[in-house]
C-alpha cells in the first residue's frame, strides 16, 4: 500500500497521511495542524478500517501533530486495500 490521503478532523481538511514502503515495511507519516486534543486516526475503506495510531506534538513547539509507524504486511492484512 502507497499513497497520501488527507486527514479530516471535524470535518476539516487539516493534513496528510502518507504511506511508503521501506524494505519490508509499510511506513505511516502523518502531520496536521489541529488545535484540539490528541487524536486517534485510521483509515478507512470498503467497509474496514486501518488504526494508524495517536496524532501528538513531537516537542518541536511547531503546533503541529505527527505520527509515525511502520506495518509489516501481515499487519496491514485488516486494514482497506483502496483507502477512501
Amino acid at each position: 500500500m502507497e499513497g497520501s490521503w488527507p486527514i479530516i478532523l471535524e470535518g476539516v481538511d487539516c493534513g496528510r497521511v502518507t504511506a511508503r514502503r521501506e524494505g519490508a515495511y509499510t511506513v505511516f507519516t502523518a502531520e496536521a495542524t489541529y488545535a484540539g486534543d490528541l487524536v486517534r486516526i485510521s483509515l478507512y475503506g470498503s467497509g474496514r478500517e486501518g488504526y494508524l495510531g495517536i496524532l501528538a506534538p513531537d516537542g518541536s513547539g511547531d503546533g503541529i501533530l505527527r505520527l509515525r509507524r511502520r506495518f509489516t504486511r501481515s499487519e496491514l492484512a485488516g486494514f482497506p486495500g483502496e483507502p477512501e
